[in-house]
């Protein structure tokens, strides 16, 4: 008996050692980034909560390394409220998707040298209601998907350049044998889509994947990719819901693919795609249209491969760099006007709630109806 009290006793030890230690070693850190950073100009970015349990906020880097390749370098990002006193962060980053005061509270302190942004990556569709009297004059800047942001925050851009690519061969597209496949996971949506996927269906082969669908393939992204570019034609990028600028990875994933993107959405695709490159729903006038369009490229190769032309000349790039980098850019430019929104409400989504479209002002080919 006494040699497990013993024991026990050690243990506790043990683990009070192993605390302490991580502790000096978190003060350390914390010591090291306000040594090696303040003394340089630093502009500090917190993330006040994380984007879909995202602690990069969807950038895919953290700290000082999501900005090496950036014009301006000083900028170090963390989720770490307490790594240095709240007001000394120069700009707060808010997810508007899940924001709200009561559940993640506001800072305890602002000064008035900081910037709060509204991030969204959402449609206003996908996103909490605002509750004006809350973040009536809240935030400064704005960085989303929309065009008209102060800060540009696209899911993909389209780079022209000269590539090197080799066309996909006239055999290999012949050893195509499926029409099209959809990976979806949200299978009732603002936009109706699924009602375009049952008119689609009842006249073309179609595999869904994920949650909405019976087809299975490796959760492996990499052999998941592989599989449906060797064995499909077409692939449905359809958005969930029709907003103002809304075009997210489904379609940038689609077409980094050797793959025809059949896509719907609100979004003008000549400016946001290559030319030639996606099939767009809302330039048919019906489901027999779309369909006789998809059928007559399965049989004739030689037009179906023009839509893969782009890529001699343009490449896509998703890294979120871009936007990381624009951010550093506007912190270290000490012409910045102040910049209040006093209603983000009406910024983003329309004064009249017209940034979306109801269903009624959707596509035809979204009503169920015969061929």
């Amino acid at each position: 008996m006494r040699l497990s009290k013993q024991k026990f006793h050690i243990a506790i030890r043990l683990f009070v050692i192993l605390i302490s230690f991580f502790l000096i070693l978190l003060l350390t850190y914390r010591l090291y980034i306000v040594i090696k950073f303040v003394k340089k100009d630093t502009k500090f970015i917190l993330y006040w909560i994380q984007m879909w349990n995202s602690k990069t906020f969807g950038f895919g880097a953290d700290k000082y390394d999501l900005f090496k390749n950036c014009k301006y370098k000083n900028c170090f990002a963390t989720h770490d409220r307490r790594l240095i006193p709240l007001n000394k962060f120069d700009a707060i980053v808010f997810h508007g998707a899940e924001y709200d005061v009561v559940s993640y509270k506001r800072p305890s302190i602002r000064h008035s040298h900081q910037r709060y942004i509204f991030a969204n990556m959402e449609s206003p569709k996908g996103s909490c209601p605002v509750n004006l009297d809350l973040y009536a004059s809240f935030y400064n800047w704005t960085m989303t998907y929309r065009k008209d942001s102060d800060i540009f925050f696209p899911y993909g851009y389209v780079i022209k350049n000269k590539t090197g690519y080799v066309m996909p061969s006239v055999e290999s597209i012949k050893n195509r044998t499926l029409m099209a496949a959809w990976s979806v996971s949200n299978c009732y949506t603002p936009n109706r889509r699924e009602i375009l996927f049952h008119n689609l269906h009842l006249y073309l082969d179609i595999d869904v994947y994920g949650a909405c669908g019976s087809c299975k393939c490796s959760e492996d992204k990499d052999i998941y990719n592989n599989y449906i570019v060797k064995h499909y034609k077409f692939y449905l990028a359809f958005e969930n819901s029709h907003c103002k600028d809304y075009v997210t990875e489904k379609l940038y994933m689609a077409l980094e693919r050797d793959i025809v993107p059949i896509v719907y959405g609100d979004v003008d695709y000549d400016t946001v795609a290559p030319p030639h490159s996606v099939i767009a729903v809302d330039r048919f006038g019906s489901v027999k249209d779309l369909v006789d369009y998809i059928l007559f490229l399965d049989k004739n190769i030689t037009e179906y491969l023009k839509y893969f032309e782009w890529k001699k000349n343009y490449s896509i790039d998703r890294n979120k760099q871009r936007t990381a980098c624009k951010l550093c850019e506007m912190l270290n430019d000490p012409s910045q006007p102040r910049k209040v929104y006093k209603n983000i409400d009406n910024w983003w989504f329309g004064e009249n709630y017209n940034y979306c479209k109801d269903v009624n002002e959707l596509s035809n080919l979204t009503r169920i109806w015969p061929y």
